[in-house]
């Protein structure tokens, strides 16, 4: 088993495709759109390759729901301070279907030059590629592992942040705050079913630019709550049942403090490029 999931962990892409569409721009509104056309496949039909918090993934033949997305990003610029920006997205995400979600949705304040203020939909900045992960072109390599990013199935909250930049010499620096919940689904393979979760989340994420070297550091606390994980449901009740109710209690995910930290290292130098991170 763990041969082949090497090996279809190592797909042979027959067919990729990244285009980004046009921008339409009429001094106040912006409409932009991206999509990534992927197909997929792996040796085998015994398991099936997925990327994080995916219900369906590869297996023998073709398939184009691995990879493939659509998005579509809309801007509106009400006046110097005051900007309004929403985004949907279309893949396959906990559904073996394609679904479309709101991934941002938020108002933005901009305070100064060096200071600004979402309220809305924001995603986590606990990444060094949060904000365009979803953005086949975007992205260094043709998919992000998922031994690194599928430690964070959680991509957006709903509350706010505060964004400061500040340029110390030939170095900007940019901090970011951060605080709200997150509600959405979690995808548990083992089970075939899917859990909902509810987590509070807070943190920051620093970064410093010198020349062509980005240094970042980032920071998540929260706490986690699951439901419908059927799994641990029926061993709280078998442990509750023999009498060891405290040891069942201490397996729900309810309520459970969960801390993210990242540190990333990054180098755009001519035709150089080396990114590195590591996430705990």
């Amino acid at each position: 088993m763990k041969k082949q999931f090497l090996t279809a962990s190592v797909l042979a892409a027959i067919g990729l495709m990244q285009a980004q569409a046009g921008t339409l721009d009429n001094g106040n509104l912006s409409i932009s759109g991206f999509g990534t056309l992927g197909a997929a496949k792996s040796n085998t039909d015994d398991i099936q390759f997925v990327r994080y918090n995916q219900a369906v993934g590869v297996q023998d033949s073709p398939r184009i729901g691995l990879d493939s997305n659509l998005g579509l990003q809309a801007s509106y610029q009400f006046n110097d301070m005051l900007s309004a920006t929403a985004q949907v997205l279309t893949r396959k995400n906990t559904s073996p279907q394609f679904t479309t979600d709101l991934t941002w949705a938020f108002l933005k304040v901009k305070i100064n030059d060096e200071i600004s203020v979402r309220a809305g939909r924001v995603v986590l900045p606990v990444l060094a590629i949060s904000d365009y992960q979803n953005v086949g072109y975007a992205n260094t390599m043709m998919r992000p592992p998922i031994e690194m990013y599928g430690q964070m199935p959680l991509e957006g909250i709903d509350g706010a942040d505060i964004n400061y930049q500040h340029a110390f010499g030939d170095t900007n620096v940019t901090v970011q705050g951060f605080a709200g919940f997150a509600k959405g689904k979690l995808f548990i393979s083992a089970a075939g079913l899917t859990a909902k979760n509810d987590t509070t989340a807070y943190g920051f994420s620093m970064s410093a630019e010198h020349g062509p070297v980005t240094l970042r550091v980032a920071h998540m606390s929260g706490n986690l709550t699951a439901v419908g994980i059927v799994p641990i449901d029926n061993l709280v009740k078998g442990l509750s049942a023999s009498g060891f109710a405290q040891f069942g209690h201490d397996l729900e995910l309810v309520k459970k403090r969960v801390n993210f930290n990242e540190i990333g290292l990054n180098l755009d130098w001519n035709n150089i490029v080396v990114q590195t991170e590591y996430t705990r």
